[in-house]
């Protein structure tokens, strides 16, 4: 029974400690391309979280519950940023990753991100054709005032 138990311990500690990858800008990019699903921890100091607020972004706090598959750290400085990575509980498929640079990198990424347009973007047909409208507004009739 012991063993059983050691052996399931064991096991839920090496599946907990995945090690978490610190990534750069370039890869970051890619990312953040190809995901749209993801949670931005913001790992950095209250005073710079106060000052320089990242759109967006989660406060973390060990032990914080994460529903994401892809979770990208940002703190003050990289070393900070790969140990609170290592430290978020690991789930069945999820990514975790430590953004090199901190804030600046990830601002410079996720602008790039947003900036560069899809090449193989089209507007469906039939989604833009004029009808009849589902609904039409009207003016409310103003107020009546009571006569005194």
């Amino acid at each position: 029974m012991k063993r059983l138990l050691c052996g399931g311990l064991l096991l839920t500690l090496s599946v907990a400690a995945a090690a978490a990858e610190m990534i750069g800008e370039l890869r970051l990019q890619s990312l953040l391309d190809e995901q749209t699903d993801y949670v931005l921890l913001d790992a950095r100091s209250d005073a710079v979280r106060n000052t320089a607020p990242l759109p967006l972004a989660k406060r973390y706090a060990p032990g914080m519950f994460l529903h994401s598959d892809l979770v990208l750290v940002v703190a003050d400085d990289d070393a900070a940023a790969l140990t609170i990575a290592n430290s978020v509980p690991v789930a069945a498929g999820r990514i975790i990753h430590a953004v090199a640079g901190g804030a600046e990198a990830w601002l410079r990424a996720s602008r790039q991100s947003m900036q560069a347009p899809k090449a193989d973007f089209n507007i469906p047909s039939g989604t833009c054709k004029p009808g009849i409208p589902l609904h039409e507004f009207k003016e409310a009739p103003a107020p009546q005032r009571e006569k005194r």
